[in-house]
């Protein structure tokens, strides 16, 4: 089997992913094409030599690359139209690839993008409930089994442009650093926006429309352990009545903002108790200068980073803490990643994780309902080194066997 995987030319962080992911699968022996995504770009031919040899399957993140990219059509042998003129198809399609995309947020964001899939589309789900989603408003979408992405460490970003031979001879090289080596209390890496910045949204289409919006935010901050496709759907049936699948995921798309509004605001919530509690958080990620705490002495801003950098935090704190995007039934990789850096992985729970770990085992778990614990949590942890010192190495060793990119594409590239 060969692979084509995106080098550059996506968002920073999908594009690391699919760095990982190529070279893993050249470890495993498989012929990997790099390409990278521009207009302007000169491989074009190559790649077209690379898909004429033979059997090809694509792995993307996001649609990126099988929607509307003009590079990626040309004339076909059939005379069949599409939005870019006649006899253009897509060269995924002229030469049969399989199209895996790793879809990281809800599938409710992509609505549009589903109108328009390559002929040999397969979608994999990183949470059991955007697969949910997915067999119930696209039955006929062919999907793999969800799994949650890889971890990665300061380690593994700075080898992917390594061979395997000087890969391995710099593993022994890198060792996390003990809790007492480490200068930060509590990181945390994602951006953060005021969900009160979306009350334009809210209120747009008059107060009918707001307090459907209201009702649905106020439930999710309720019951922060119930899902989106629950909630969403639920509220949708009652104002509108029945619909159909594609008309449920429209609704579904519209309602996006609400997704983020609610994981903004925990996200902030978390880091507000902590600091406001007098313990110094360091955040990388945009938009945290713009967190009201009482405390804005206890909050650490580093700014928007790149994925290294962000590993580089994880790396030195001894607290990772983390704020799912409401994912109830999968994991963020900020986990697994924070386990492979050595740092004590503080999150809160989703249905997945309870099955696959231990409270204080392999990391330590809080839950949304009780952030107002949150805090004296974080302080017990800290204060007892020796403990965090315990759970970090396990949760190490345990990420270290199953929980990275190699991992990930044993599975991947046998289904």
């Amino acid at each position: 089997m060969r692979f084509v995987v995106f080098h550059k030319g996506i968002t920073e962080t999908l594009a690391y992913f699919s760095a990982c992911i190529a070279k893993e699968l050249e470890y495993l022996g498989y012929e990997v094409f790099r390409f990278e995504v521009r207009d302007d770009t000169t491989q074009l031919p190559e790649l077209v030599r690379f898909l004429e040899q033979g059997e090809v399957t694509l792995i993307t993140f996001n649609f990126h690359g099988i929607q509307k990219e003009a590079i990626f059509y040309q004339m076909g042998n059939d005379k069949r139209q599409n939005v870019f003129g006649e006899n253009l198809r897509l060269l995924w399609d002229i030469y049969k690839v399989r199209c895996i995309n790793i879809v990281v947020d809800h599938p409710l964001y992509y609505y549009k993008q589903f109108d328009t899939l390559p002929e040999n589309y397969v979608q994999m789900c990183i949470d059991g409930d955007h697969e949910n989603y997915m067999k119930k408003v696209y039955p006929h979408i062919r999907l793999l089994p969800a799994m949650p992405l890889a971890g990665s460490s300061p380690w593994e970003a700075g080898t992917l442009e390594r061979t395997e031979g000087e890969k391995m001879q710099s593993d022994a090289l890198w060792i996390p650093k003990r809790m007492k080596e480490r200068c930060y209390d509590i990181a945390f890496t994602g951006n953060y926006k005021p969900p009160q910045e979306f009350d334009p949204l809210i209120t747009r289409n008059g107060p009918e429309y707001e307090q459907f919006y209201r009702e649905i935010l106020e439930e999710l901050f309720t019951y922060p352990d119930r899902d989106i496709n629950t909630v969403f759907e639920r509220h949708i049936r009652e104002n509108i009545g029945e619909l159909s699948p594609g008309e449920l995921a429209q609704a579904f798309h519209y309602l996006m903002f609400l997704d983020i509004y609610v994981r903004f605001h925990f996200r902030g919530e978390a880091v507000r108790r902590l600091t406001e509690s007098g313990i110094r958080v360091h955040v990388s990620g945009a938009g945290w200068e713009r967190l009201k705490t009482k405390r804005p002495d206890c909050l650490v801003c580093h700014g928007s980073q790149d994925t290294a950098a962000c590993l580089a935090a994880l790396a030195e704190a001894k607290i990772s803490l983390n704020v799912m995007p409401w994912f109830k039934q999968g994991a963020h990789d900020r986990i697994y990643s924070s386990m492979l850096c050595g740092a004590v992985s503080l999150t809160d729970t989703s249905r997945y994780l309870e099955k696959k770990f231990t409270d204080r085992e392999q990391l330590v778990f809080y839950r949304l309902e009780e952030l107002e614990n949150l805090p004296k949590l974080a302080k017990e942890l800290l204060e007892q080194e020796e403990t965090m010192q315990e759970i970090a190495d396990r949760g190490y060793q345990y990420a270290k066997e199953n929980l990275t990119w190699r991992k990930f594409v044993e599975e991947l590239s046998g289904s």
